[in-house]
């Protein structure tokens, strides 16, 4: 996995998978960084899963939306701290998925990493200039992977 940071960047409920690890001891207990993660591939949704139940990820709770519009409407209902972006969805894409949440308020300063196959520079540069934060490639690393989390945990105002 390769984590690219962008330079510069400060309903009815939906059906949701969610997972919750809890590594920290209790003292030191924060809440979860809630990240949610879009992805037709119910493999990769899994792989993420476990990546994320590692104790060097710290604390998350992942929801997991299978396409682009429901990854919306679920934002929409509990804003997420980071979400996940597959950018080869059905339907909506992860960038057209990116650019309608930009026009809403509520949405508009969400952190958004893109993820991709795709490791090509041009692929990487189309979508940090299109807005996402970061840029994500499968297959995943753990230790790039839980790097990134424990980045956007503090940008959150999370410890654990």
């Amino acid at each position: 996995m390769q984590a690219v940071p962008a330079p510069g960047r400060g309903a009815s409920t939906p059906p949701q998978t969610a997972h919750e690890v809890d590594p920290a001891p209790a003292a030191t207990r924060d809440r979860p960084l809630d990240v949610l993660y879009v992805e037709d591939n119910p493999v990769d949704v899994r792989l993420m899963e476990a990546m994320l139940a590692r104790p060097e990820c710290g604390k998350v709770s992942l929801r997991s939306a299978p396409d682009g519009p429901q990854g919306l409407l679920m934002a929409q209902h509990k804003r997420p701290d980071l979400m996940l972006l597959d950018m080869n969805l059905p339907g909506l894409s992860g960038l057209e998925l990116l650019l309608r949440m930009r026009t809403q308020p509520a949405l508009a300063d969400v952190r958004c990493v893109a993820v991709s196959a795709r490791a090509m520079r041009q692929d990487i540069d189309t979508a940090l200039a299109a807005g996402f934060d970061d840029y994500v490639t499968k297959p995943f690393a753990l230790q790039r992977l839980a790097q990134m989390i424990q980045r956007y945990r503090t940008m959150a105002g999370g410890s654990g």
